[in-house]
């Protein structure tokens, strides 16, 4: 029996590189606004049964199965062998995973895309438009995220040839990843986007932030970060708000992270639920993106710098090609910390202007998520599953399984 949350709709099935339950970042985004245009089924990373018992209860996820987690959203929990890192688990996870969406698709019925948005997935034998979706320099975040290099290597190259189509979120990116494999075939630069955040006149300060204006950094702190701006911010005299877990790996950037923890003026608030975000972004008189100068950091495109500009806030961030891609004088680009902290305790000091911040809401506006949704989704209704361009007339490609 066919369940009742089956549509009679084409399907987009998508390979998220996290799980739903993580961080809120570009897939979950991305996959809240595709809803908008057909049924999506979103298949969370396998993830080994003995991992999923040792975490404490309050922090599981729920038992794999399918389980309608959103409007128009349903996610797929698979579980995994333990040790599911090591390549004969790997290669029998692979073929599990493939096997379940066979089956399920078939349950399901069309399937207009399969959208693989993660380093170490593999394109399953679907019907429907391949996207290939890459949200970093995986290569170059190896070692950050703690994979191998050279596996993640052959499995991007193998994903580029399997594509029907290519996405990236920089330029750079999505040059980098097509000269992995070169060959005919459509490609698109997808950068992230942002929600729209609203102004709240006489909303509630949240009571563990500085009494004072001040600085905010929304995300993961890691390596990504180049903690010397940070410490600097603090230094000439800036309160400073670090809200978003520590993921760091590095021994000597979890002592320098521990160190401007404990420094005057800087506060650490840990994650936040995502509902309870836009209280902070609020609050703030600035927002920061202090992203390091390097490989995988050039092809990155932060979610945080649309966000603050989405919540009215003046920005200063590093120089990344993400920032140079959205052209606009709403964010300050600064990489030396003396410049950087500079920058920052000027925007402190500015009184607020309704008038610029509605300029930053603006701009945010035309970068949202729902338009980034829209693009994707009309890529995806021009291209057929062999790559060839259909006519103005012809619809949307849907595949039955």
């Amino acid at each position: 029996m066919t369940p009742r949350w089956v549509p009679d709709r084409p399907w987009i099935v998508y390979l998220a590189g996290g799980a739903w339950h993580g961080v809120a970042g570009t897939d979950r985004q991305l996959v809240g606004e595709l809803a908008a245009h057909g049924p999506v089924l979103w298949v969370d990373p396998p993830e080994s049964v003995l991992s999923w018992i040792r975490r404490p209860p309050a922090q599981r996820p729920p038992a794999p199965g399918l389980t309608p987690i959103a409007p128009g959203i349903v996610r797929l929990r698979l579980p995994a062998l333990p040790g599911v890192t090591r390549p004969g688990v790997r290669s029998v996870t692979a073929g599990g995973v493939a096997l379940a969406l066979r089956v399920i698709c078939r349950r399901l019925g069309r399937v207009a895309a399969v959208v693989n948005a993660g380093p170490e997935n593999h394109f399953p034998a679907l019907p429907g438009v391949r996207v290939l979706h890459v949200t970093d320099d995986w290569p170059a975040g190896a070692d950050l995220m703690g994979l191998d290099r050279d596996r993640i290597v052959s499995v991007l190259r193998a994903n580029v040839r399997a594509a029907d189509l290519v996405c990236g979120v920089t330029p750079a990116l999505v040059d980098t990843v097509v000269d992995l494999a070169p060959g005919p075939r459509q490609t698109l630069v997808l950068p992230n986007g942002t929600r729209a955040i609203s102004p709240a006149p006489g909303e509630h300060r949240p009571a563990d932030l500085p009494d004072g204006p001040f600085a905010l950094v929304v995300g993961q702190l890691n390596e990504r970060l180049d903690l010397e701006l940070l410490t600097a911010v603090a230094a000439y005299g800036t309160d400073l708000v670090l809200l978003g877990p520590r993921t760091e790996r590095d021994p000597a950037v979890t002592r320098a992270l521990d160190a401007l923890i404990a420094a005057p003026r800087v506060r650490w608030l840990g994650r936040r639920p995502q509902e309870d975000l836009d209280r902070y972004l609020r609050a703030a008189s600035v927002g920061l993106t202090p992203y390091a100068v390097n490989a995988f950091n050039r092809a990155s495109f932060p979610l945080k710098s649309l966000e603050y500009l989405a919540a009215g806030l003046p920005v200063v961030s590093t120089d990344l090609e993400a920032t140079r891609w959205l052209a606009t004088d709403l964010i300050t680009t600064a990489s030396t910390p003396a410049r950087f902290a500079a920058a920052v305790r000027a925007a402190v000091a500015t009184p607020p202007d309704p008038a610029l911040a509605d300029r930053r809401r603006e701009f945010a506006g035309r970068h949202s998520w729902v338009v980034r949704a829209a693009d994707l989704e009309d890529r995806i209704s021009s291209v057929t599953p062999t790559g060839r361009r259909l006519s103005p007339a012809s619809s949307r490609p849907a595949a039955r399984c």
